[in-house]
Parts: C-alpha cells; sequence; structure tokens
C-alpha cells in the first residue's frame, strides 16, 4: 500500500506522534476527495498510548487496532465529526468512560473487540443514532449498566460474546428498537431476566450458545416473536 504525505498548508501531515514513538500511518484519500477537502482513512497507526488529537478533520475511517491504549477519555473524537468507522480491536482498554463516543453524525460502526473493557459507563455511548454495529465482544464485561445502550436507537448488530457477562438485567437493552442480531454467546450466563428482550421487536438473530443457561422459562424470550436463528 502506498503511503502519502501532503504539504502542510493543505493537509494535516499523518505522520503522527505519540508519547514515545512517532507512528506512520499509511493514509487513503477517497477517490471522490477534492486537494482542498479530502476524505482520510486512516490504517494501521501504531505506537499510540491514547486517542490522537490531531485527527484531521475529515477522517472517515480510523484504525488504531494493536495499540498500548488503555482508556477512552470524554469526547475522545470530538473534532472528527466525518467518521463513519472506527477499529480500537486489540489494544489493552479497560474503561469507557462517558460520553467517549458522542455527537458522531455519521458514524456507522464501532468495533472494540479483544481489549480488556470491565466497565462502560452508563452514557459512553452519546448521541449516535446512526450507530449500526457495535462490537465489543471478547473483553472481560461481567455486567452492563441499564440503559448503557439507550442512545443508540438505530443500532442493528450489537455483539458481546466471549465476555464474562454474568447476568442480564432488565434494562439492558432498552431502546434498541431496530436491534436484529445480538451475540451473546460464549459469557457465564446462568438465568436470564423475564422480559429482558421485551423491546426487541425486530430482534431476529438471538445467539445464547456456550453460556450456562439450565432451567430455561418461558418469560424469558418474551417478545422474541421474529427470532429465527439461535
Amino acid at each position: 500500500m502506498q503511503v502519502y504525505s501532503f504539504s502542510a498548508s493543505v493537509y494535516k501531515t499523518f505522520v503522527l506522534f505519540s508519547d514515545k514513538k512517532p507512528c506512520c500511518c499509511e493514509f487513503q484519500p477517497s477517490i471522490s476527495s477534492s486537494e482542498t477537502n479530502p476524505t482520510k482513512n486512516y490504517q494501521n497507526c501504531k505506537g499510540f498510548l491514547n486517542i490522537p488529537e490531531d485527527i484531521g478533520l475529515n477522517t472517515t475511517e480510523l484504525h488504531l487496532s494493536g495499540n498500548p491504549i488503555e482508556i477512552l477519555e470524554e469526547d475522545s473524537f470530538e473534532n472528527v465529526p466525518s467518521l463513519q468507522i472506527i477499529y480500537l480491536d486489540y489494544n489493552k482498554i479497560h474503561t469507557i468512560k462517558n460520553k467517549s463516543f458522542t455527537d458522531l453524525p455519521v458514524i456507522s460502526m464501532v468495533s472494540i473487540s479483544h481489549n480488556k473493557i470491565k466497565n462502560i459507563e452508563r452514557n459512553a455511548f452519546s448521541n449516535l443514532p446512526t450507530l449500526v454495529q457495535l462490537d465489543p465482544s471478547h473483553n472481560l464485561l461481567q455486567r452492563l449498566l441499564p440503559r448503557v445502550f439507550s442512545h443508540l436507537s438505530g443500532l442493528q448488530v450489537l455483539v458481546l460474546e466471549e465476555n464474562d457477562l454474568l447476568l442480564l438485567e432488565a434494562e439492558n437493552f432498552v431502546g434498541l428498537y431496530r436491534l436484529e442480531k445480538l451475540h451473546l454467546g460464549g459469557n457465564s450466563l446462568q438465568m436470564l431476566t423475564p422480559g429482558i428482550f421485551l423491546e426487541l421487536s425486530r430482534l431476529k438473530e438471538l445467539i445464547l450458545q456456550r453460556n450456562s443457561l439450565t432451567n430455561i422459562q418461558t418469560g424469558w424470550f418474551k417478545g422474541t416473536t421474529r427470532v429465527c436463528h439461535w
């Protein structure tokens, strides 16, 4: 893949610097980009301890997988309103703070799998009506706070497999009216709260394999009339 660099007068340089060492990202301008307003896609950015502050305003895809990032702070992406896709897999993230992901008007996918996430604060995902897919799989989540996804009204795919979830509570999935796929396999679930899926009227795929569910009760699956794949 070719590496591009541009003069500072037109483009913000994409050779960014972390706290310890420089990162040389592979930069892919969109075919439709103009010289004065390019669409930027930062690929394979390495060496960051936190989310860089000088990401280009018009960046649409951000690939920060495989870094030692540990915490996502409030307003981590506040200066990048054009972001559509964010990859933060294979970092060391353990906490996602309130408003880490907020006011991203065109965001469609966030992948934060294969981290060490134990805590997602209640308003970590705020005002993201365009988000379609969220993947916090392969982490260390034991509990989800009530209404933690309530600001994701457009979410269609939620992947929570391979965590340490012990219990799902009544308001965990409140507000997910458009959710179609919910993957919960490979957790430590022993029981479900009756009516937990009641608001998920569009749910078509519910994956619960590799849990410890026993003595299944009919009330657990109330509202899942459209599910055709278990």
